[in-house]
């Protein structure tokens, strides 16, 4: 929406330091739960970001973080790396796309 000119005012996603989740071991691809509660939301752009092959609730994403200890928790144990919100562009999130397909 951005290429028509639009411009976010506010943008919320779900904060999994908010949210009691848990991976099971037996899964084949690993995928977050997606809540829905407004308690488990957050400002997107104060979150750490995990890219990994671990998916979000709805498929490839980056997992996103309030605390950022938390988030490299994550990294180390389920691979990956942290990414600043800063850090996200289009390029990043096509490339999360795209391994889907692959």
């Amino acid at each position: 929406m951005v290429d028509n000119g639009a411009e976010a005012t506010a943008i919320y996603v779900t904060d999994y330091s908010r949210v009691d989740w848990e991976l099971p071991e037996e899964a084949e691809r690993k995928t977050m739960p997606a809540p829905t509660a407004p308690e488990t939301f957050a400002d997107a752009t104060r979150l750490t970001y995990v890219e990994s092959a671990v998916m979000g609730g709805m498929g490839p994403d980056l997992i996103p973080f309030s605390e950022t200890e938390e988030a490299e928790r994550f990294a180390e144990t389920h691979g990956g790396q942290t990414i600043a919100y800063g850090d996200i562009d289009r390029t990043l999130i096509e490339g999360i796309q795209m391994s889907e397909m692959g």
